[in-house]
């Protein structure tokens, strides 16, 4: 629990002027490290006690109304949308990497075949 004023000072210093609107009955503040985890914790703390996720917040300079926070929670974690980025990029790679390999494997094959065909011969 935070007391009004004291944000209110913060959020006029800061020029955050949406904000002031939110600070009105009872009122907590949430700082964190990634957005996304501070709002799903938020979001699992705040459906334990039955209370809408948030009045609004800020993420940079950039206002943050309670659906975007509720939107916010809802993302993946910043660790697994890189995973998925990595793994989108790698996928075309991987085809193409596998591709090669099965024509060199069938180039290999009939290198080979004409050997054993070359050696049949010389035998003869």
């Amino acid at each position: 629990m935070v007391k009004n004023s004291f944000v209110r000072h913060v959020v006029t210093e800061r020029g955050w002027t949406r904000l002031e609107e939110c600070l009105t009955g009872q009122s907590a503040m949430v700082t964190g490290g990634e957005v996304t985890e501070v709002a799903k914790v938020l979001k699992a703390f705040m459906a334990g006690v039955n209370l809408p996720i948030a009045k609004g917040g800020m993420l940079g300079d950039l206002y943050l109304d309670p659906a975007a926070v509720g939107v916010l929670a809802d993302l993946p974690s910043r660790d697994q949308l890189l995973g998925q980025f990595v793994g989108t990029v790698a996928a075309p790679l991987s085809r193409l990497v596998g591709t090669l390999h099965s024509k060199l494997c069938s180039l290999l094959y009939v290198l080979n075949a004409v050997e054993q065909k070359k050696q049949q011969l010389n035998a003869a």
